[in-house]
């Protein structure tokens, strides 16, 4: 009688995966992320984290490859990996598994304008803040501020508050404030010809 293993190992269980942050990924990760596996013909299962190669007292195999691909904006992106367990008589399976990793961490402000104040007439600066991003390479880094107008105690004099808005190619953005204040320090300046010294009788 001669016995003959045809049947592939069976896939016992597969880990979850919630999503990291880019700087997270390592190729460690897909050992820390296999699954196990068992065969039919052979006792105890195989995978959960071994190293590549032979999985010790399972009479299983296991080895693995990956492929990184782009996500959807820079910085995030995903791994694609194929898990291969095949038992001594070349028997295998094929367990896909995803890993994803998003960028949400917003940019850090290096330098925003100080607060400053202005008289009446004079322009507002356009000066922008300063700022980087571990994800986003400073070309695509998008910087830019937005006035909120407040009147002030009396006519011509305003408090601006200017947010300074940094936001990186995944749509995180980060807000500063700035403070502008226009004020009216001029005294008023006659014009024309002013009326003549008069003596009244």
């Amino acid at each position: 009688i001669t016995v003959v293993d045809e049947t592939a190992p069976v896939l016992e269980f597969v880990p979850s995966w919630s999503v990291l942050e880019p700087e997270a990924w390592s190729p460690a990760l897909i050992a820390d992320y296999e699954p196990v596996a068992q065969d039919a013909c052979s006792p105890g299962t195989g995978g959960g984290g071994a190293a590549t190669g032979e999985l010790a007292g399972t009479g299983l195999t296991s080895t693995w490859t990956y492929e990184v691909i782009d996500g959807s904006c820079e910085g995030s992106f995903g791994v694609d990996i194929l898990y291969v367990f095949a038992d001594a008589d070349g028997n295998e399976l094929v367990v896909p598994f995803a890993m994803s990793f998003e960028d949400t961490t917003p940019p850090v402000f290096t330098d925003v304008p100080a607060d400053v104040t202005l008289s009446c007439g004079e322009a507002l600066p356009t000066d922008l803040a300063g700022a980087i991003d571990a994800g986003t390479s400073t070309e695509n880094l998008v910087l830019s501020y937005s006035d909120a107008w407040n009147p002030g105690a009396c006519e011509n004099t305003w408090s601006v508050v200017r947010t300074h808005i940094a936001t990186d190619a995944c749509g995180n953005t980060a807000t500063s404030s700035q403070l502008i204040s226009i004020e009216d320090n001029t005294a008023p300046e006659f014009i024309g010809t002013l009326p003549v010294d008069a003596e009244v009788a």
